[in-house]
């Protein structure tokens, strides 16, 4: 099984789950280069992946191989080829979304965790500053949503951190969830909105 891919601007990179392994597509070369990555630990299931504009690569969460939910972030080093331990999350998560934003922030949103020996779907949301190195909560989600895709929306005008990010399929079926990171004057700021359109069934169910 594979971490859902992401891309850089020139390559396309992502981790195997259960392996150490980390594939880079490059692009422009039509090139697959596979690193075997230095780590005590294989790449957790359901951990995702998360690049930033200046191609730094995360790995957030996930659960390992004695089905612990984590609430790890690690930095892929290019030049050591290791995965180096950051700051931890401040809630356990797997099957969570998570986005780089145009405030130098790296967003996790929802996700599954356990409790009790039941799984279910969670509403935390959480955002990493990459210049103070410090997690901070946000507003939950209206309800707890897991595999979900977000997308983030800026005028070219705006402020870096005024930015609105979507959260839709997965979990959310045809519902699209929006937060308003002070961009918007018709949404609560600093919140979570459930927005009046529904996504087609073709793409709800990819």
């Amino acid at each position: 099984a594979l971490c859902r891919g992401v891309y850089d601007g020139t390559r396309l990179m992502w981790f195997q789950y259960l392996t150490k392994t980390l594939r880079i597509l490059d692009i422009e070369q039509s090139k697959m280069i596979v690193q075997e990555v230095v780590s005590d630990n294989e790449i957790p299931l359901g951990s995702k992946s998360v690049v930033t504009s200046d191609g730094r690569l995360f790995l957030t969460g996930g659960v390992d191989h004695t089905d612990r939910y984590l609430n790890t972030l690690m930095e892929y080093n290019f030049q050591t080829n290791r995965l180096e331990y950051c700051h931890p999350m401040k809630h356990p998560r797997a099957l969570h979304t998570a986005i780089f934003a145009p405030d130098k922030c790296i967003y996790v949103i929802g996700g599954r965790f356990r409790e009790e020996n039941v799984g279910r779907d969670i509403a935390y949301c959480e955002k990493y500053n990459l210049l103070t190195e410090k997690w901070e909560t946000i507003e939950n989600l209206p309800r707890g949503l897991h595999a979900t895709s977000a997308a983030i929306y800026q005028s070219k005008n705006c402020l870096p951190n005024a930015f609105l990010i979507h959260c839709f399929n997965g979990s959310a079926g045809k519902n699209v969830f929006v937060y308003n990171n002070n961009f918007s004057k018709d949404l609560p700021a600093y919140e979570w909105s459930k927005l009046n359109v529904r996504v087609p069934e073709k793409l709800s169910n990819t």
